[in-house]
């Protein structure tokens, strides 16, 4: 991280890099599952578990969390607990690219977000979590079209049409949820804000 940190903000690390993390005043590693494991999204689980026919739709699955069950807005909430910070939106006080490190607050910031979120439009629209990620512009391109076809897919909301993009059909993410690189970090994110970005242009809130 740069410099030395304090035992303190160390084990604060573990709340989203890890499961069922210890909060003793020192470390235990046989306490700690490294990574992040079912519990990290799913909550505890051994009653779940132990139920006598664990098969979704049962009455067992009402003894977990299944996160694809949120609303739009829940859904950014629940993925931001660990893909942001701990303040709101309106606390925040970063300005320019270093926006971009939190996706959940991006994302809400789209215009096709609209008001109060596009059902089509969660974390887990474009991220399953049960399957290694693939970051190819033809994986993201194909969550994408889902919806921007001519005529739409889906059934559209005022805030969030779905057209089809005049421009192109492939290569969605690069002109409309670009990479921008982050010095203070050594590293490349990318702008969750849906929006149209043109090439050369600098970084807009």
């Amino acid at each position: 991280m740069g410099g030395p940190q304090s035992p303190d903000t160390i084990r604060g690390c573990f709340g989203c890099h890890s499961t069922a993390s210890t909060t003793a005043g020192h470390f235990d590693p046989s306490r700690l599952m490294s990574g992040v494991s079912c519990e990290a999204c799913h909550g505890p689980g051994a009653q779940h578990v132990r139920g006598d026919v664990p098969r979704k739709g049962d009455q067992t699955s009402t003894f977990i969390m299944n996160p694809a069950s949120l609303s739009p807005p829940e859904s950014v909430d629940f993925c931001g607990a660990c893909h942001r910070t701990s303040l709101d939106t309106t606390e925040m006080r970063l300005s320019g690219v270093l926006n971009i490190r939190f996706p959940a607050y991006r994302l809400q910031a789209s215009r096709c977000w609209g008001s109060a979120g596009d059902p089509r439009l969660t974390c887990m629209a474009c991220h399953n979590p049960h399957v290694p990620l693939v970051t190819t512009s033809t994986s993201y391109d194909k969550n994408c079209l889902g919806c921007h076809v001519s005529p739409a897919a889906s059934k559209p909301s005022p805030d969030h049409p779905g057209k089809a993009c005049p421009i192109a059909q492939k290569e969605c993410t690069g002109c409309h949820m670009p990479k921008y690189e982050i010095k203070e970090m050594h590293a490349d994110f990318t702008d969750h804000k849906i929006a149209i970005h043109r090439l050369g242009e600098p970084f807009t809130e």
